[in-house]
């Protein structure tokens, strides 16, 4: 009895009383309760379930969170009906599942056909219903939201309170709502992204939410910049706000929690009093214009008499004009800036955004806007399937790319332009589901739902000979051999099927062994091997010379496997499938390598290694792209977002250095692979915590310590450890090379400095002794000649390199425990921090104190380094806070850098000076731009505790960071210094400048203008 009629039963006497002596709750059903649910009734009816139908159906039952819900029940009699009304026979197949569209098709179909028997009035009800039982979160992701009957009733006319019960009963009773007690939900998550109609109506409002939470963020950041008028929005930007804010107050029931606190309110207010500012002196410039022709007139005959002060007050005017133009540009270029920021989905519009910023005016939000932008990882988003891109591949020089979907075509793509290379490939009937290239990228295969694998002439997008037919059902996989002279295929009759290219024949028997549909098919590189995915939860492999299966099946997913590869060298297997996994396996043995690879939250569409076999890349039915390191089986970085639907295919490029992918959203998206990404695995081998890390001059080698008593030498250019490690007695804290790079210093519990020879690994005459406690931090001077140290007891000493001795008298000052020290280039000032949340500056020569301590930490001063020109300072705290201090003066430059969650560790400048590295406790790397305080892209993200230390390479090019998960690794941020590199980067994600049109559209207030790139790009 569903929970809303109860009241009704209730006055009934005989049913109030078997309520009352009978009820008991029907709580959410487990997974053998539904597999049950599923297969009792076919089993009663007779029916027979294909092998991995149930474990498909199930996987797409499952709650974003794991479990299955209350709605689950529903939504599975819902999709069974359908899978029945399209069943063969007596049997229940994936092939009528397919056709049904799976539960999410189902449940959208059902919906529809609920809304579209409602009367209009009941229609426009029905819209107001769902707009309330939906919830849209700050970053415009969609969620169930329970109300209460009487909300939904709230505000309405009798006749309107009649129309939401008749919504809610016809939509309960198809079981795609539930009603329980006076409250009301959507049934199942499923709806909220399947049912396009539903994903319309709240388009405007996850718009707005994500336009309501920019609105809060950049309010905040123009209160801390002292309300400065180059931060307000102006333009299309301010226009969209206006708007959004309209209608967030014409309905306060709709858009709850969309109020403005006064910052919020302010910085819109003074937005449109400056745009109004701005119209009228648009208005005001004929007006001028004519006066100033008419001054200049009056000036000229003037200038007969007065020349001398004539000139001198045109050249006032003009400057005074220079100057409010060249305000206005800076200001429409930071916000131009700014909106380019916001569209980190969209590549090619930010990337023109970007430019046009630095066209406007050369700001610094201009440059980190541009810098920004290659930060992230993706490039390009391919548009013009009509439907779902099912499957991507590069062409073997990597200048081509090959997709197939769900719109019956194949199409190939320019990777350079992202443009359409000629007409569609037309021959399939229904879905494309598989593509690939021939070796010599001449040929090109596809395969589908018409039951047909077909061979296209790249070069004039003919079909090559008749279509190869023999399958079935749908074909879901196919593949080239490594000499080209074969194909294989693999099909919903459960088969793998081998042809000969040249004749179209297929070649032997079909293999068979799996039980359930074969979703995916490769060849190993010596193309001995074939592997496949199936339905029945195996990866099988077999010999292409037999015919017959090798060794048992590869057996561990608990669901259908959709895809598998082999690595490179042909020694291992990657496979993935709907139990939200991805796993690796030995081909030799068949037996599993190590844990399963977790982080999807939904099925694990496709699996690909890279071409260097040292990463994978997945894509899942969670929207999300994951790299993965092979040999420890951890995730390189953040997921890459932007797809807005399913990712069913994923490919690297040939050299490794981009990914492509293709989704449920219609569209190809190519990524960068290398910045901001780990380079290769980390460097394991110390036994526990990493508290210090540090780069030789010539950038060749890395030096770490921390727990474990031991430093330790590492190749760059190979991550192998050099040598035996060296020996002290205790933690080591920090470690510095000399500048030559022939000696390496390190300080630690034992209360000692010591030097080690850098070619032979050997201690280099006596620690140096004196400090009573720990030392945390030692530097080096720049000229080699001395070492300053800090520890626990609160002092820095400084050491004669040479003998070992300490060099003049203590340097004092600090309250408490000392974290760091540094010299400044010159060498002839030394910078410390510590435990009193104070900075402070030393004579080298003196040992006494330069000027008043630098304060404005709130907690105690991790880090402290100078800027490599000794013109600045930054520090960072435990507060959380990154902070830039004038050298000369002790002054705090700007607000502090903050987006740490916890307290920061470590904090360096880039070799350039223009950027800063941080490193916290919160397990990210962070760049941020010096001129700004803005942060460069997004955190680097790997390491599974608190990042100690973190340096650039000497080039610039590199980040090598350490931490208490006791990895010590190195990151590309290998991103252009100098303006052009920048402009040449970002012209060429670009691809063009905006048309006079698209530019008026965007920056409606500024005078057309176009980027300065290459006459080469853009002719």
């Amino acid at each position: 009895m569903r929970g809303d009629v109860v009241d009704r039963c209730a006055a009934h006497p005989r049913l109030a009383a078997a309520l009352r002596d009978g009820a008991f709750v029907v709580g959410p059903m487990t997974e053998p309760d539904l597999r049950r649910a599923i297969t009792g009734p076919a089993d009663a009816a007779g029916l027979a379930i294909e092998p991995g139908l149930v474990d498909v159906i199930l996987s797409e039952l499952r709650a974003a969170g794991g479990g299955y819900e209350a709605g689950a029940l529903p939504l599975l009699s819902q999709t069974m009906l359908t899978v029945w009304e399209h069943r063969e026979d007596d049997r229940l197949t994936s092939r009528g599942y397919a056709r049904t569209g799976g539960v999410t098709k189902a449940v959208a179909s059902s919906a529809d056909a609920v809304y579209a028997a409602l009367a209009p009035d009941r229609q426009e009800a029905a819209r107001r219903v769902f707009e309330r039982l939906t919830a849209v979160t700050g970053d415009g992701a969609l969620a169930r939201r329970t109300v209460e009957r009487a909300a939904l009733h709230a505000g309405r006319t009798e006749a309107g309170r009649a129309a939401v019960d008749e919504v809610l009963e016809v939509f309960a009773r198809s079981r795609l709502v539930v009603v329980d007690a006076g409250r009301v939900q959507i049934a199942h998550d499923v709806l909220l992204g399947s049912w396009p109609r539903l994903r319309g109506w709240l388009a405007d409002e996850r718009a707005d939410r994500v336009l309501h939470t920019e609105i809060l963020q950049d309010a905040a950041e123009w209160d801390r910049h002292g309300r400065d008028a180059s931060f307000l929005y102006g333009g299309i930007r301010l226009q969209a706000a206006e708007e959004a804010v309209a209608r967030w107050r014409a309905d306060p029931g709709r858009y709850a929690g969309f109020g403005l606190p006064g910052p919020a309110a302010a910085f819109l207010h003074e937005g449109s009093r400056a745009a109004t500012r701005a119209r009228r002196r648009q208005r005001l410039r004929f007006t001028v214009l004519a006066g100033l022709l008419v001054v200049a007139v009056i000036t000229a005959v003037a200038a007969v008499r007065f020349g001398q002060d004539a000139e001198r007050q045109r050249a006032e005017a003009d400057r005074q004009r220079a100057w409010a133009l060249d305000r206005s540009a800076q200001a429409a270029s930071r916000e131009t800036a700014a909106y380019s920021q916001a569209l980190s989905d969209d590549p090619e519009t930010s990337a023109r955004l970007a430019l046009a910023a630095q066209a406007i005016a050369d700001t610094d939000e201009a440059r980190v806007s541009l810098a920004a932008l290659l930060s992230r990882p993706a490039r390009a988003v391919l548009a013009g399937h009509t439907n779902s891109v099912a499957s991507v591949v590069f062409s073997p020089d990597g200048t081509r790319l090959a997709t197939g979907g769900g719109d019956d075509m194949v199409r190939i793509w320019d990777v350079a332009t992202g443009k359409q290379v000629g007409a569609p490939l037309r021959g399939h009937t229904g879905w494309v589901y598989s593509v690939a290239f021939s070796p010599d990228g001449k040929r090109l295969a596809s395969a589908g739902m018409d039951k047909t694998v077909r061979i296209w002439d790249v070069a004039t997008g003919k079909q090559v000979g008749a279509p190869l037919t023999g399958h079935l059902r749908m074909v879901k996989s196919v593949a080239f051999s490594p000499d080209g002279k074969r194909l294989a295929s693999a099909g919903g009759d459960k088969t793998v099927r081998i042809w000969d290219v040249a004749t179209g024949k297929q070649v032997g028997a079909s293999l068979r062994g799996h039980t359930g549909w074969a979703y995916s098919v490769a060849f190993s590189p010596d193309g001995k091997r074939l592997a496949s995915a199936g339905g029945d939860k195996t990866v099988r492999i077999w010999d292409v010379a037999t015919g017959k299966q090798v060794g048992a099946p590869l057996t561990g997913h608990t669901g259908v496997v959709l895809s598998a590869v082999f690595s490179p060298d042909g020694t291992r297997l990657a496979s993935a499938g709907v139990d939200d996994t991805v796993r690796l396996w030995n081909a030799a043995t068949g037996k599993q390598v190590g844990a399963s690879l977790t982080g999807h939250t939904f099925s694990v569409s496709s699996v690909v290694f890279s071409p260097d076999g040292k990463r994978l890349a997945s894509g899942g039915m969670d929207n999300m792209v994951r790299l993965w390191d092979v040999s420890t089986g951890k995730q390189i970085g953040a997921p890459f977002t932007g797809h807005t639907g399913w990712v069913y295919s994923v490919v690297f490029s040939p050299d490794g250095t981009r990914l492509a992918t293709g989704g449920d959203d219609n569209t190809i998206r190519l990524w960068d692979t290398a910045t901001g990404r780990q380079i290769g695995t980390p460097l394991t081998g110390h036994v526990g915590v990493r508290q210090s890390v540090a780069f030789s001059p010539d950038g060749k080698r890395l030096a770490s310590g921390g727990m474990g008593n031991m430093v330790r030498l590492w190749d760059v250019s190979t991550g192998k450890q050099i040598g035996v490690p060296a020996i002290r007695t205790g933690w080591v804290y920090s470690v510095v090379f000399g500048p030559d790079g022939t000696r390496l210093a390190s300080a630690g519990v034992d209360g000692t400095v010591r030097l080690w020879d850098v070619a032979t690994g050997k201690q280099v005459g006596a620690p140096f002794t004196g400090h009573t406690g720990w030392v945390y931090s030692v530097a080096y001077s720049p000229d080699g000649t001395r070492l300053a140290s800090a520890g626990v007891e609160g002092t820095v000493r400084l050491w004669d390199v040479a003998t070992g001795k300490q060099a003049g008298a203590l340097l004092t000052g600090h309250v408490g425990v000392m974290q760091s020290v540094a010299f400044g280039p010159d060498g002839t000032r030394l910078a410390s921090a510590g435990a009193d949340g104070t900075v402070r500056l030393w004579d080298v020569a003196t040992g006494k104190q330069a000027g008043a301590s630098l304060t404005g930490h709130t907690s105690e001063v991790s880090s402290v380094v100078f800027s490599p020109d000794g013109t600045r300072l930054a520090s960072a705290g435990i507060d959380g806070t990154v902070r830039l201090w004038s050298a000369s003066t002790g002054r705090q430059i700007s607000i502090p850098f903050t987006g740490h969650t916890g307290q920061v560790s470590s904090v360096v400048f880039s070799p350039d000076g223009t950027r800063l590295a941080s490193a916290g406790a919160d397990g990210t790397v962070r760049l941020w731009d010096v001129a700004t305080g803005k942060q460069v892209g997004i955190p680097f993200t790997g390491h599974t505790g608190q990042v100690s230390s973190v340096v650039f390479s000497p080039d610039g090019t590199r980040l090598a960071s350490a931490g208490i998960d006791g990895t010590v690794r190195i990151w590309n941020v290998g991103l252009p210094y100098d303006l052009q590199g920048l402009l040449q980067a970002v012209c060429d994600i670009a691809g063009r400048s905006f048309t006079p049109e698209e530019w008026r559209r965007y920056i409606p207030n500024e005078l057309y203008r176009r980027p300065n790139c290459p006459t080469t790009q853009y002719g």
